[in-house]
């Protein structure tokens, strides 16, 4: 080798190791087993660790605690095809904190094609396609710089064209020379890669059209026909349609070259891959796209606000409140909108969540949009803490509002009428303390006076004894009705004394009772045992006794009575009834069975006030329970009762 040459290559070695140092790429050279040998300036700034500190570390040290093994994997891969790789990644700062870079692994060979090492060139993946754009192009004019004025040397071509390749190799970016004068289309592999093409492939302009989808292709075409035309830098953002049917997004880049008449002679460009942009792109439009539509969509006022009262913006619902557009809106105060005001009104929280940075909340009533409003500020702070605005929301409360209103005063109406109910109450109880006493002396005088009579009436004198009788089975009968009318009012007036209770043991006892009072009666009785309810004794006594009273009565006609007590499981609740094979009725009279004094067809040959059902039905529902029959003429009848605990 010359000495002149010799010369060239260290002065080659000498640029090639300014430009590491100098680059605003992370480049770290490592040995085959992944030790560090090289840490630029930029691996600092990039990953926080000094040269001096990454020095013989294994590059292993970088890799994510999520991904353990990743790097030696990536290592291995571009070990073994001994070709370059890209790859993006998140990386491990020395402060422990993840990065995610763009980067790319090339193998190190020696002249005899061995592998002595790897290198890794790394770049923070948020700045990536600015900083390769514009530091590409600087390479690209400073190697066209340098191949023009180094064309004479082949050996420096090559080596120029090497570090053009390393450089676009780095930035993962596809190079293309396109002679016009020859119709010749160079790509590199990258290039053809990005357009799904094979390393092997013979490029041609027609094929890249072919490439490019087809509602792009005659735009693309426009396009660098425009860049000809105007002498402007050609730049486009074009679809790619792959074979498996995958779509990718490329920018495409690139400048003419013109004789010294102006004539177009090449063009030479690059081409980077941006779909993963373009798909965030189209992420935060949908997203954009979606909260608008759920902005617009809420039927409360919503209403965005700078610190000065202005609107920033507002939905449509608001818009349709102030009857202006929502863009007519932005920029005027919300008191002259909202409040027709010409200041902040005292009743708006808006000031409020400016000044302590808290959600407030308040009912108000506005003049101005006739009507009541629930509104809500909530502050929006800025990184540094401060107040510069709030979001407010109204919710209409008018309707209500007034339903609140006329609640209230059902409840007052209500409240009065109990209050008068409880009074008649009161007066009746005291009428019907009233007729048990005045209507009770006199009956008892009159019973007295038969007795008398009957004393003076002669044996021989069998009207006047007939008389007295009658006299007094009529204030028997008085006395009766008198009663019951005192036990139909208690069953409807004062406290529930509710507890535990067999009922039973109760249906026993009064079964029993109406046994002894007309022994010769054949009557079979079936109870269920150990029925627990809960309800006011002396109430539910006098209820059964209505109850087992009748069926004891409607059955007397029979050779042999019938009457069955049990519980059935209801749809919520319990259901007891009392069953008998009396005279039973028919169900189209089933509505008159409870109405005080109305006795059914056929019940005029057997006692009763017609009064006991009635009351019957005042218990059942004082015990929030509910009552009703079922019959049939001659074959008897059930009745059904419920009680709530």
């Amino acid at each position: 080798m010359k000495q002149g040459d010799d010369a060239a290559m260290s002065m080659d070695a000498e640029k090639l190791a300014a430009m590491v140092e100098s680059s605003g790429d992370a480049i770290i050279a490592m040995n085959v087993d992944g030790t560090i040998t090289s840490w630029n300036p930029a691996a600092t700034k990039l990953y926080g660790y000094t040269a001096k500190e990454a020095a013989g570390c294994d590059i292993s040290f970088l890799e994510s605690p999520e991904r353990p093994g990743e790097i030696s994997a990536e290592l291995q891969q571009v070990q073994r095809d001994r070709r370059s790789r890209h790859f993006d990644r998140y990386r491990r700062r020395k402060d422990g904190s993840l990065v995610f870079v763009s980067l790319t692994l090339s193998p190190i060979l020696d002249k005899q094609n061995t592998l002595i090492g790897l290198s890794s060139i790394a770049r923070d993946a948020e700045e990536l396609v600015q900083q390769r754009t514009k530091e590409l192009m600087q390479a690209i004019q400073a190697l066209q710089v340098e191949i023009a004025e180094r064309r004479r040397a082949e050996d420096a071509l090559t080596r120029s064209e090497d570090m053009l390749r390393f450089a676009a190799l780095a930035a993962d970016i596809g190079m293309w020379h396109y002679d016009l004068l020859t119709g010749d289309l160079v790509w590199s592999d990258r290039c053809k890669e990005l357009f799904g093409y094979s390393h092997d492939f013979q490029m041609t302009y027609e094929a890249f059209l072919d490439a490019v989808a087809e509602e792009d292709r005659q735009g693309v075409d426009q396009a660098v026909q425009r860049s000809l035309q105007e002498k402007s830098e050609y730049a486009v953002e074009l679809r790619v349609m792959l074979q498996d049917g995958q779509v990718r997004w490329v920018m495409s880049k690139g400048h003419a070259f013109y004789d010294s008449q102006g004539k177009p002679l090449r063009m030479a460009g690059i081409a980077l891959d941006i779909t993963q942009r373009k798909k965030t792109e189209a992420a935060l439009l949908r997203a954009k796209e979606e909260w608008e539509s759920t902005f617009n969509s809420v039927p409360d006022l919503i209403a965005i606000l700078d610190e000065k009262c202005r609107i920033v913006r507002v939905n449509e619902a608001m818009a349709q409140r102030v009857h202006i557009n929502p863009d007519g809106c932005v920029g005027l105060f919300c008191y002259q909108v909202l409040h027709g005001e010409n200041a902040p009104p005292h009743f708006c929280p808006h000031g409020q969540s400016l000044m302590d940075n808290m959600q407030h909340i308040a009912e108000v009533y506005d003049p101005h949009l006739t009507g009541t409003f629930l509104v809500s500020t909530t502050p929006l702070v800025a990184a540094d803490g401060k107040s510069i605005g709030t979001v407010h929301v109204a919710r209409d409360i008018t309707e209500r509002k007034r339903a609140e209103e006329e609640i209230a005063r059902l409840n007052a109406d209500l409240g009065a009428h109990v209050a008068e109910l409880e009074e008649r109450n009161q007066e009746l109880d005291a009428f019907n303390r009233m007729i048990s006493h005045d209507l009770r002396q006199p009956l008892n005088i009159m019973s007295l006076a038969g007795q008398h009579i009957d004393m003076l009436c002669s044996s021989d004198n069998p009207e006047c004894r007939q008389s007295v009788r009658t006299l007094e089975q009529a204030v028997l009968r008085m006395n009766a009705m008198i009663e019951t009318l005192l036990s139909f009012s208690r069953s409807t007036h004062g406290d529930l004394l509710r507890e535990d209770l067999d009922i039973s043991e109760t249906v026993q006892v009064i079964l029993a009772e109406l046994c002894l009072a007309e022994p010769v009666r054949r009557i079979r009785t079936v109870i269920e045992e150990g029925v627990m309810v809960n309800a006011d004794p002396r109430l539910l006594r006098t209820a059964l006794e209505n109850l087992l009273g009748n069926a004891w009565k409607y059955t007397g006609g029979r050779e042999e009575g019938y009457i069955e007590f049990g519980v059935r499981g209801g749809e919520v609740e319990p259901v007891y009834f009392i069953k008998d094979n009396g005279t039973g009725f028919d169900m189209a009279d089933a509505d008159k069975l409870f109405v005080p004094f109305q006795r059914l067809a056929g019940a005029d040959a057997f006692k009763g006030s017609g009064i006991g059902l009635a009351t019957v039905e005042k218990i059942i529902k004082r015990h929030g329970g509910r009552i009703w029959a079922e019959g049939e003429p001659d074959k008897g009848a059930t009745f059904y009762f419920t009680l709530k605990s």
